[in-house]
């Protein structure tokens, strides 16, 4: 929570974040909830202004997370992969026992997420 306001941290590449990202956090909006796009907001008060430190406190106020999967890179064997932020955005949240089970991943039509492993998950985090 932010300001007595819930809110839902929302992962999403620069590319598609005024097609996709924005107008989710509009919907967010109408109904009472913040929608936190983190390239958006300023650093929170006593944060280090590192990126990562950033991406953490905006998670660690966050109430849920929605990673919005686009197809933003073609690799050279034609599989399509959302940016690797939004897999460490996501990553991060499941490091999160308040997030663990808060967490909803959105894939594009077509693509925009492949099977991805960690070193801190085991097995695949994502699927297609």
């Amino acid at each position: 929570m932010l300001d007595g306001q819930p809110i839902v941290l929302l992962a999403c590449s620069e590319r598609f974040k005024k097609e996709v990202a924005v107008p989710v956090r509009e919907a967010l909006g109408a109904q009472g909830v913040r929608g936190i796009i983190i390239s958006d907001e300023p650093h929170l008060s006593r944060t280090p202004t590192d990126p990562d430190s950033k991406v953490n406190s905006y998670l660690d106020a966050s109430d849920a997370m929605v990673a919005l999967c686009t197809p933003d890179n073609r690799l050279d064997d034609v599989t399509i992969e959302c940016r690797q932020n939004v897999v460490l955005e996501i990553q991060r949240t499941f490091d999160r026992p308040s997030l663990r089970h808060r967490v909803q991943v959105v894939k594009a039509p077509g693509g925009g997420c492949r099977a991805t492993s960690t070193p801190h998950t085991t097995g695949s985090m994502l699927t297609t």
